[in-house]
């Protein structure tokens, strides 16, 4: 009986390797971990050893111990940790010394205790004879997955055993002694054998700072809690960490979901990252990183025993190609280039492209000393001048430097702000240095030239020059080298032109052999697009082997053949010859041809990983054979060997003796083929017949990723369909669900014709215990569909819940089956829908449906996420986009064949013409300077400039007459002029282009074309369910020979193989806390397995500090690691982007499984608990885990300003008749916060404060209040669930204290606790969130209405509590009109023309165009220290010449250093929103004459100037001692005096002269003051007819607001 269920575990369950997919991705996401724990498991005792993933019968081969001393028929209770409790049951048995299954240890016929699956122990009895070297094998039934034609999904775990007599007592006791008949265990170790280890067994094993606690967890059952300021496994180690007071304003606050928020810091001068881990549960809570370029073949550590790397039955990187090469020139992934024509040059260059990451990595070497440099160059012209540079050394230390750099003159080229390099190294060997670096093909920064498609530069090649180690510095080239073409490096497989060689600008002599060799390559027998004959290959340099696919038009009864010959005919070919008949059985042989007649059949068959298929006609065969097989019947494919490919097909085939008929059509290629190295310099031979390109789309129109349809047109009907298509990996994913009892089946259906026969079905049902069965099936005519032969849809599930059936499954969008449709580009189905019959379970048959509607139209699955302007393959415009919905934006690429002075733009529109649309318009000039801007048509004219830029990620390219522009926004901007792109709400795309623009002024003339989508387009949101985008999860990769458990892993390294899974290599931090103690520790993990501390792999402990605490009901974890290492087990974090993993456990009693696992299935649980605090298991549903792409230096870059902000304040209020104030300020306790809040309101107005995790209204807590005409105030508490009036809570949780109104400003003082039992309300316990202000609306009795305008939010997050101690900004308080200077100053805007009406103060142009520049200068302005707020005075010709004060505070040294460093400001920056500043024209303006009986009691100086050159120099100008007497007479302002629209001379009339609050409201969303995030337009006192001195409200003339000769 063990025989056999060992048999059936150990067999070779050769499959199809499509259905093995399908089975991978069915148990992609189940959880095993199961693993001994007595006798213990082999090292390394991983507990996710499958029969799918892993070598049977354990998983893990013999060889590194631990050995188990056991005595020959004793009674043993065998043990084993779960981490997840599966459906069914398990079996222990004895292996051999061979791994042969001897003994069945648990008895009986097959598996038992599938009624208790949280069981982990049985008693069982060991056989009388001996039994050395032998193994105990556990075996796991996974019940509710299927490992299809594998059998059984099974998990094991072994354990090595001596079974002998004899044994000493320390052997028997684990290497403690034994006292009467029972072992004596040594701490930590425990068990009637000292079997077990625990991290403690009492407080005492803590180091006295902390206590021991029960945590089940893998191997250890208790664990040490460490008090705060201590951590390690016994608490041994101290932590810097000491305070559980968390300062949030100090990091960078990322969401990963509703309940897990990271933050953390960079320290740069300790190098270290601190990270702090705050997460809505109870029980533990983990992190992990991995670098981007890390592949599957990471998983070779830790090695193991006779396992090797790179087994010939893997690729290192296996790329399928489904379809034959489009040209006869495929672009290579690989590449290089050299100085010279040499076989070695001084020079060299090679690169490679992993199109999974769309990064290059060069590698560049010269013949140079350690004290001289090298770099790499890409130039649009080959000459230095705007060049992008990759300049480097590797010192005698073998210390390796490389940095991005961009030269913009023929001198040093400057180091970039940001380096966009990463994966770097190095080494300097024999007087020759060699770089290594790899960037993205577009990094987005300017300064980087785009590496894609399209984009081809010089490469330009210099070395020799000396480098100074301490600045960074390098000295002139020696040599330098360009070359003669333009390289591109296209996207892998493209049809863009392949490398020329360089041209040296010296005396080199050019390369002679100009062409990379391809990894790839294609032929066909004709040159038309779709030809009978076509063959692909793909280049595998690690496996040094080549793979071939072969199709042609045959019947099923013929055969097709390739074969390779030196002269193109058929005597001395080597052939590969091979059919696919009508049932898909698959024949190809390696033949040798020695004459004109039948290819006889090698005697050894030199090929592998052999496929095919027979669809439509067309017959195709998948194999591959080493370069060089040794054997002489094959013709080697290495180096130098190139040979004519004959193509021939449509002979008659034996089946049963493999004879084959002469062929019915036969074609020799033209010229010889070559299969060289990929990336070597032989010259390629061209390919027989170059193709044309592929057939163009059928639509212009955009494809969703998503789509839905139902039965019926009310909102609820009896049946509906959804599905999202994974672009990536080109598949669909289905949900059906219908109104079903658990007795009946439903269905979907693809039809061409709206009626049952010829559809292709997928019907299923879920029964009453929650088993579902999904069957890919094909109705040939209206009776029940047959259950297809090969069942091409995998990753089903499904449920019942209340009278609903829901079914979800995956199939590929072509999967090469007869008996699927495609859901292709161009192929439009009628979707059948029907439900309602009955099922046996038991054969599968189902009976009539109940009821069946067929969609109206026809339904198309093109591929997702763009749009054309026309039909054809090459359009004059396109737009493609991809939705992130981890950020829940969404980023736009949109091209246009225009030129360098033409725009393109892109709208979205309700009804398909201008007016009421938003509209994204831009241009990319010569100089690839790129202009994008938000923009809204209120009519058919030019749009406007929206007052809000919700766009950022804005990036393109000038190319070939082509312009490309890329910008990102949020799907949900909050502003009015932006169309939201949520679920629900759909638009016309207008595509327009071809107008020209003004680059001074930004307008943009009218377009030469424009397209409209015929239909409206959605956005909606990407499947809620699935994994983050950024790093979806991976399935585990199939076996080349379509084998069950073969257990290798592809590559040979951690940068070779296919794609990993989230978990696989991944670097850890797991902690857990109780109360205010904690245990973190250092973990990794291999793959799928429960990851381990770093000890567990050979590695250590390597974070700095650590702890944690529990507050709130939330659980916050704090570490600290250097961000290098030393260690293998740990990753290196640097400022490049990396896979990150979160995961947190399930809370106890609140356990989630998909399917429903055993302890939801079974009754008779012995651990009803399963789930306990702190135990690290199963970590449970979808929200509870994710993946993302992450940069840890993002925001935290040396010399970056906070991310959040910290001052206790929001807002600005100079006055009680300040039309612009509003100001929020609070204080807080331990449980309660206080908030008083000022604003200028009228008599009937409210106003209010809300707090959000997000930038939006929607989910906004809101405290609302006002105060009456009599006296009295009112406070409520509300929640705003939309752009809406905000309804009130059912539980009123603000509290009033006081009120007060002082002419128009109101004050509002009231409190609430910092954390409510209401759901309506935000914790502001140790969180942070965005402050939203709203004021203006009125207010009745017990409602609200709308407000006047948007609120006003902050850009940052503000933390609380917050204990970060800043500088106090003049710009927060309010500043005494005594205390303010005002400062002159001018500049000029160049983009904007001359209008009289500008010189007239009371014009509406003057009021406009004041305001922009008020704002944009507030914008600009405000982060400096001392300013107030900036006063627009007059206008004046000459373009337009700005003259305008900068008001200040302070004294007269604040004063003169705040206003230098505004107009230094001013002048670096020389662009103001939409207008361009005369860098050279920003200056002080001299004042007039002064009165002579006009003195003043202050001292100003005031050094500053901008030199000729125009560049700021601290100069000393004068010394001003101007003591003026202050009884000079107040004068009236002048009519060429601007008074701002909130004040006015002499005492303010609010009523007629203040700024509007819409327009003020609109101004505050661009403003982002670090330390108050929203500046007020303000306008400051009355202005004296000469300028020269300001007032404040009581009349009196201010001290030091005036400059005269640069000293008023």
């Amino acid at each position: 009986m063990v025989r056999a269920v060992m048999a059936l575990d150990n067999s070779a369950c050769t499959i199809r390797v499509l259905s093995f997919l399908v089975l991978v991705n069915l148990v992609s996401e189940t959880k095993g971990h199961v693993s001994l724990t007595y006798p213990p498991a082999r090292k390394y005792a991983l507990d996710f050893l499958d029969n799918l993933r892993t070598t049977g019968p354990c998983g893990i081969p013999k060889g590194l111990g631990p050995t188990t001393s056991l005595v020959p028929g004793s009674r043993i209770n065998v043990t084993w940790s779960i981490a997840y409790p599966h459906r069914g049951g398990y079996q222990l048995n004895l292996l051999d010394a061979n791994e042969e299954p001897i003994y069945n240890l648990t008895l009986g016929d097959g598996f038992i205790g599938s009624s208790d699956p949280t069981r982990r122990y049985q008693e069982v009895t060991l056989p009388t004879e001996e039994c050395k070297n032998c193994s105990i094998q556990l075996v796991r039934q996974a019940g509710e997955w299927s490992a299809g034609s594998c059998g059984q999904y099974l998990f094991w775990s072994c354990a090595d055993a001596n079974i002998a007599s004899g044994a000493s007592a320390s052997e028997l006791c684990n290497g403690f002694p034994m006292e009467n008949g029972a072992c004596v265990c040594g701490k930590p170790y425990s068990g009637t054998r000292c079997q077990y280890q625990d991290d403690c067994q009492s407080d005492g094993d803590c180091s006295g700072r902390g206590v021991c606690s029960a945590s089940e967890g893998f191997y250890h059952q208790r664990h040490c809690f460490c008090d705060i300021g201590f951590f390690g496994k016994r608490c041994e180690r101290e932590s810097s960490i000491k305070s559980l007071s968390l300062d949030l304003m100090k990091y960078t606050h990322t969401d990963l979901s509703p309940r897990f928020q990271l933050l953390h810091r960079i320290l740069h001068r300790e190098q270290e990252i601190e990270v702090v881990l705050k997460v809505k549960t109870e029980t533990w809570v983990g992190v992990g990183w991995r670098p981007p370029s890390f592949r599957s073949g990471c998983q070779h550590f830790p090695q193991l025993p006779g396992t090797s790397l790179g087994s010939t039955d893997s690729t290192s990187e296996p790329e399928v190609t489904s379809e034959p090469e489009t040209t006869a020139e495929p672009v290579s992934c690989t590449g290089s280039a050299k100085s010279c024509a040499d076989a070695s040059c001084p020079y060299e260059v090679s690169w490679i492209q992993d199109p999974t990451n769309d990064d290059v990595t060069f590698t560049v070497s010269a013949q140079v000393q350690s004290t001289e440099w090298l770099a790499l160059g890409f130039s649009p012209d080959q000459s230095m001048p705007n060049t992008d540079v990759y300049l480097g050394w590797v010192d005698a230390s073998q210390n390796v430097v490389i940095k991005d750099r961009f030269a913009t003159q023929k001198s040093e080229p400057t180091i970039d702000a940001v380096q966009n390099i990463y994966n770097t190294s190095g080494s300097f060997v024999n007087g020759r240095t060699t770089l290594k670096f790899t960037r993205k093909r577009n990094t987005g920064d300017q300064s980087d030239f785009p590496l894609t498609d399209g984009n081809c530069w010089y490469f330009m090649m210099a070395w020799g020059g000396t480098y100074n180690a301490n600045d960074g510095s390098a000295s002139y080239h020696k040599q330098r080298v360009a070359s003669s073409d333009k390289i591109c490096i296209s996207t892998c497989g493209s049809t863009a032109e392949p490398e020329t060689t360089p041209e040296p600008e010296t005396t080199a002599e050019p390369e002679t052999t100009p062409e990379p060799v391809s990894c790839t390559g294609s032929a066909k027998s004709c040159n038309d697009a779709s030809c009978p004959y076509e063959v692909s290959w793909i280049q595998d340099p690690t496996n040094d082997d080549v793979t071939f696919t072969v199709s042609a038009q045959v019947q099923s009864t013929e055969w097709l053949a390739l074969g390779f010959s030196s002269d193109q005919s058929m005597p001395n070919t080597d052939v590969y010859l091979g059919w696919v008949d009508a049932s898909q059985n698959v024949v190809i042989k390696d033949r040798f041809a020695t004459q004109k007649r039948e290819p006889t059949i090698d005697a050894v068959q030199n090929i592998y990983n052999t496929s095919g298929s027979f669809v439509n006609g067309r017959t195709t065969l998948n194999f591959t054979r080493k370069r060089n097989t040794g054997d002489q019947s094959d013709f080697p494919l290495t180096d130098g060997n190139c040979w004519y490919f004959m193509m021939a097909w449509g002979g008659t085939y034996n089946a049963n003796d493999g004879s084959a008929s002469y062929h019915k059509q036969r074609v020799a290629s033209s010229d010889k083929i070559c299969i060289s190295t990929c990336g070597s310099t032989a010259e390629p031979e061209t390919t027989p017949e170059p193709e044309t390109t592929a057939e163009p789309e059928t639509t212009p129109e955009p494809v969703s990723c998503t789509g839905s349809a139902k039965s019926c047109n009310d909102a609820s009907c009896p049946y509906e369909v959804s599905w999202i298509q994974d672009p990536t990996n080109d598949d669909v994913t289905f949900t059906v669900s219908a109104q079903v009892q658990s007795t009946e089946w439903l269905a979907l259906g693809f039809s061409s014709d709206q009626s049952m026969p010829n559809t292709d079905v997928y019907l299923g049902w879920v029964d009453a215990s929650q088993n579902v069965v999904i069957k890919d099936r094909f109705a040939t005519q209206k009776r029940e569909p047959t259950i297809d032969a090969v069942q091409n849809i995998y990753n089903t599930s499904g449920s019942f819940v209340n009278g609903r059936t829901t079914l979800n499954f995956t199939r590929k969008r072509n999967t090469g089956d007869q008996s699927d449709f495609p859901l292709t580009d161009g192929n439009c189905w009628y979707f059948m829908m029907a439900w309602g019959g009955t099922y046996n379970a038991n054969d599968g048959s189902a009976s009539y449906h109940k009821q069946r509607v067929a969609s109206s139209d026809k339904i198309c699955f093109h591929t997702c996420g763009s749009a054309k302007s026309c039909t054809d393959a090459s359009c004059p415009y396109e737009v493609s986009w991809i939705q992130d919905p981890t950020n829940d934006d969404v980023t736009f690429t949109v091209s246009a064949q225009v030129q360098s002075t033409e725009w393109l733009a892109l709208g979205f529109s309700p009804d398909r013409s201008m007016p009421s649309t938003d509209v994204y318009l831009g241009w990319v000039d010569a100089s690839q300077n790129v202009v994008i801007k938000d923009r809204f048509a209120t009519q058919k004219s030019e749009p406007t400039i929206d007052a809000v830029q919700n766009i950022y990620n804005t990036s393109g390219s000038f190319v070939n007459g082509r312009t490309t522009l890329k910008f990102t926004r949020k799907r949900n901007t909050g502003d009015q002029s932006d169309f939201p792109l949520t679920d629900g709400n759909c638009w016309y795309f207008m595509m327009a282009w071809g107008g020209t623009y003004n680059a001074n002024d930004g307008s943009a003339s009218y377009h030469k074309q424009r397209v409209a989508s015929s239909d409206k387009i959605c956005i909606s949101t990407c499947d809620i369910n699935a994994e983050s985008t950024a790093e979806p999860e991976s399935t585990a990769e199939p076996e080349p020979t379509g084998t069950c458990g073969r257990g290798v892993f592809a590559g040979t390294s951690d940068t070779t193989g296919n794609t990993p899974h989230p978990m696989d290599c991944t670097d850890m931090v797991i902690g857990a806390a109780r109360g205010m103690r904690s245990w973190v520790g250092d973990y990794y993990t291999r793959g799928r397995s429960t990851p381990q501390r770093d000890g567990f792999y050979g590695g250590s402990e390597s974070l700095t500090a650590a702890g944690g605490f529990e507050k709130d009901g939330y659980t916050y974890i704090l570490f600290r690691r250097k961000l290098k290492v030393a260690e293998r087990t740990d990753h290196e974090i640097s400022d490049n982007y990396m896979n990150l993993i979160w995961a947190q456990g399930q809370d106890a009693g609140s356990y989630v499984h998909t399917p429903a696992a055993g302890i939801e299935v079974e009754v008779n649980i012995s651990d009803k608990n399963f789930y306990k605090p702190d135990d690290l298991k199963y970590h449970g549903p979808r929200e509870h885990r994710g993946t993302r792409t992450f940069n840890f230096f993002d925001g935290n870059r040396e010399n970056t300003a906070p991310p959040n902000l910290c001052n206790n304040k929001w807002g600005r209020c100079l006055d009680n008749s300040d039309v612009n104030c509003f100001l929020v300020t609070w204080i807080y306790d331990t449980n309660q916060i206080t908030f008083t809040i000022k604003a200028y309101l009228e008599r009937d107005q409210w106003v209010g404060i809300g707090f959000n995790e997000n930038p939006t209204m929607a989910g906004t807590d809101v405290i609302v209040g006002w105060r009456t005409e009599n006296g009295e105030a009112v406070i409520q508490d509300r929640k705003a669930t939309a752009y809406a009036q905000p309804p009130l809570d059912s539980q009123q949780d603000a509290t009033l204290i006081s009120s007060s109104r002082v002419d128009s400003v109101t004050t509002l003082n009231f409190s609430r606790p910092l954390i409510t039992n209401d759901k309506d309300d935000i914790s502001l316990s140790y969180n942070c969130v965005h402050f939203i202000y709203a004021k203006g609306g009125k207010y009745s009795s017990n409602s609200i209405s709308y407000q006047d305008n948007t609120p006003i939010i902050s850009t940052k997050k503000i933390c609380i509590p917050c204990t970060g101690v800043e500088e106090p900004s003049t710009t927060s308080t309010e500043v005494p009109a005594s205390q303010r200077t005002n400062v002159r100053s001018e500049f000029k805007i160049t983009n904007t023309p001359w209008d009289s009406k500008l010189g007239d103060a009371t014009s509406q142009e003057f009021r406009t165009l004041a305001d922009k520049l008020h704002t944009a200068l507030l914008s600009l302005l405000t982060s400096i220290p001392g300013f107030v707020d900036v006063k627009i005075l007059r206008f004046r010709r000459g373009s337009v010449i700005v003259e305008f004060d900068v008001i200040m505070a302070g004294d007269e040294g604040a004063v003169a250093q705040g206003s230098t460093a505004a107009l230094e400001k001013l002048r670096t920056e020389g662009q103001l929103a939409e207008f361009t500043v005369d860098k050279d024209s920003v200056k002080l303006v001299p004042a007039k004459a002064p009165d002579e009986k006009s003195t003043l009691t202050v001292t100003l100086i005031l050094i500053i100037a901008i030199s000729a050159a125009g560049v700021l120099l601290v100069l000393v100008l004068g010394i001003c001692n101007c003591i003026r007497n202050r009884q000079q007479t107040e004068k009236q302002n002048t009519p060429d005096d601007y008074v701002p629209m909130n004040t006015t001379a002499g005492n303010r009339n609010t009523d007629s002269m203040k700024l509007s609050y819409e327009e003020w409201s609109k101004q505050q969303q661009e403003y982002n003051n670090p330390t108050f995030d929203n500046a007020p337009y303000t306008g400051l006192g009355s202005q004296s007819s000469d300028n020269l001195v300001s007032k404040d409200d009581s009349g009196t003339k201010e001290q030091g607001t005036f400059i005269r000769h640069f000293c008023e």
